[in-house]
């Protein structure tokens, strides 16, 4: 609050000055103008004839007298055309002084001048007036000259000086032009009152804009949170006023798909608060790893999570495993306040997809429509079956711009919902448990060939390899699955 007042203050201050320095130099430039048009008018030859002729204080008493009339009407026209707060008068040096002033010219000589002319209605011919060391100029130089703001028995005034000469080009009189500064103030203050009017209309234009901006901010902010900007972004959208109806565009995405494990027997023990409160809590784990890896969250279905990353499939593999890792954390968390731990699963693709809004006019939503979205949902389904953590497709491994990072097996060959082509589905196993893992990568050459003899109908022989990899590690969920398999496929030919 306080840095807002010393803003309008200093605002203020700096209004004032700036504006008195403008309305100063507008008045001298005024007064000049006058002054100057005057010289023009009056003939100095005349006005040195009248005051060598008349020598004696008020010896011209009669305003009326022909040689002085002439001379004061044009000073009086000058004074009533320009309306003008104060007299016009012309000076000439008091004879008397004259060397004592020109001894110090730079000094204050009371009555160093005298009347000759003047603009208003009674002659002060001859009449003493200060000697001004700023007359110097006009006086001995034949230049005229300004003063700064001074003060006298009469008042506060600015004046500027002007050299009447005679036909041999010498200075004979002064022309002396004033304004009182009190005129000048009631100018400062009219233009400070509009100015200060403006500066609290700028001030208070500001505010509002200021808190459009913000408002916009928080409106944007809590958007983002609906439809991120990454959405937006990848559909050519500045924001969501833009965004119509049907707006799409294709993309080469990978498809992120997570859903916790038994999730509707866990949300049977929980109230629909504490159902609340627990996913919010699982997703504020997740949500910002996928951030940090350049992916962005499509929708939450329920505890699911659909995400989608740019290109390549390394960075969503990266979000996959660091989760999984997280969730080690998070259940450790969930351990120590006495509740049982959650397992998760992941699916990725990746491929082409119609990235776009769907709805009417009234109501709209993002989403993504692709063959791609469909086997990446259902391959994560397939981590339940055969116990693993994250799975991905044959297209997600071919895109990996470094697979050798990661250890990955092949698991098996499924075909999509009304598709005819089989896909290969492969098991990344860096976020599974060193023992766990390390036991997989010693069955992997004997299991990935079991595989194969599954592919090409030879059952017998698979059975036997899975068999193998169960003796070896007994705790492989896949080889189980595929050696009951292989079982079931046996007595089915018996």
């Amino acid at each position: 609050m306080i840095g807002i007042w010393g803003i309008l203050g200093f605002a203020f201050y700096f209004s004032y000055t700036n504006e008195r320095a403008l309305v100063e130099k507008s008045v001298y430039e005024k007064l000049f103008s006058i002054g100057w048009t005057l010289v023009g008018a009056i003939d100095g030859d005349a006005h040195e004839a009248l005051a060598q002729r008349f020598t004696k204080k008020d010896e011209i008493d009669d305003p009326n007298f022909a040689p002085f009339a002439a001379l004061s009407r044009i000073l009086l026209r000058a004074h009533q055309n320009n309306h003008l707060p104060s007299d016009i008068y012309t000076l000439v040096l008091n004879q008397r002084l004259v060397e004592q002033i020109k001894a110090e010219p730079n000094h204050l000589h009371q009555g160093g001048t005298e009347f000759i002319l003047m603009s208003g209605p009674k002659p002060y011919y001859r009449h003493q007036y200060d000697y001004r060391p700023v007359m110097s100029t006009v006086f001995f130089r034949g230049e005229p000259a300004k003063t700064a703001p001074y003060m006298d028995d009469h008042g506060y005034w600015v004046s500027v000086y002007i050299p009447i000469k005679n036909s041999k080009e010498e200075v004979v009189a002064l022309l002396e032009v004033d304004y009182p500064m009190d005129e000048l103030y009631k100018q400062v203050k009219s233009a400070l009152k509009n100015r200060l009017v403006l500066l609290l209309f700028l001030c208070l234009l500001t505010g509002i804009i200021m808190w459009l901006i913000i408002a916009l901010e928080r409106f944007s902010e809590a958007a983002s949170r609906f439809v991120p900007n990454e959405f937006l972004q990848q559909l050519g959208k500045k924001s969501l006023i833009n965004v119509a109806p049907g707006d799409s565009v294709q993309k080469e995405m990978t498809v992120f798909f997570s859903d916790i494990r038994a999730f509707t027997t866990l949300s049977e023990q929980m109230t629909p608060s504490q159902n609340f409160q627990f996913i919010n809590s699982y997703l504020s784990v997740m949500g910002p790893i996928v951030r940090q890896h350049g992916g962005f969250i499509d929708k939450f279905i329920g505890d699911a999570i659909m995400a989608l990353f740019y290109g390549n499939c390394d960075d969503a593999l990266f979000a996959s495993i660091q989760m999984i890792q997280a969730l080690l954390e998070y259940n450790q968390k969930r351990a120590d306040e006495g509740l049982c731990p959650i397992k998760i699963g992941i699916g990725l693709n990746c491929g082409q997809l119609m990235l776009g809004t769907v709805g009417e006019s009234n109501r709209i939503d993002g989403t993504v429509i692709s063959d791609a979205v469909n086997l990446a949902a259902r391959i994560e389904g397939l981590t339940k079956i055969y116990g693993a953590n994250i799975l991905i497709s044959e297209h997600a491994l071919r895109s990996l711009k470094n697979p050798d990072s990661f250890q990955i097996r092949q698991l098996d060959t499924i075909k999509a919902k009304g598709k005819s082509i089989a896909v290969t589905v492969y098991e990344v196993l860096n976020g599974d448990p060193p023992e766990v893992r390390e036991a997989k990568i010693a069955t992997r050459v004997a299991f990935e060939k079991a595989c194969h003899l599954l592919g090409i109908k030879q059952i017998q022989q698979a059975k036997q390899l899975f068999e193998a990899c169960l003796a070896q590690n007994p705790h492989d969920k896949a080889a189980q699955v595929h050696c009951a398999r292989c079982e079931e496929l046996l007595q089915g030919n018996h």
